[in-house]
């Protein structure tokens, strides 16, 4: 589940959702291709990410970025358990 939809339009964009509809929904093989995500948003972007609920699904990822967002929650990262590198300057993480 990807509940925030600039999250689900990105996955798009990247080729990452392979069903290309923002549905709130990511095939679980599509997450678990994925060893590097960059979520970087220009800070003058109108649509931020404010919510990363679904990243949890990435459990390949080995590099997570996110910079200029507006994540201001709780991630899960319990499941990514091969991440080495994690950016997300610029938001308000707990």
């Amino acid at each position: 589940m990807v509940p925030d939809v600039k999250f689900e339009q990105i996955l798009i964009a990247e080729a990452i959702d392979s069903d290309g509809i923002v549905n709130g929904q990511i095939l679980t093989s599509d997450a678990q291709n994925i060893t590097k995500l960059e979520l970087g948003s220009s800070s003058y972007d109108q649509g931020k990410i404010q919510d990363l609920k679904g990243i949890e699904a990435f459990v390949n990822l080995e590099n997570l970025e996110g910079q200029f967002n507006g994540v201001n929650n709780t991630m899960n990262l319990s499941t990514l358990t091969k991440l080495k590198v994690l950016n997300f300057p610029s938001n308000a993480i707990t």
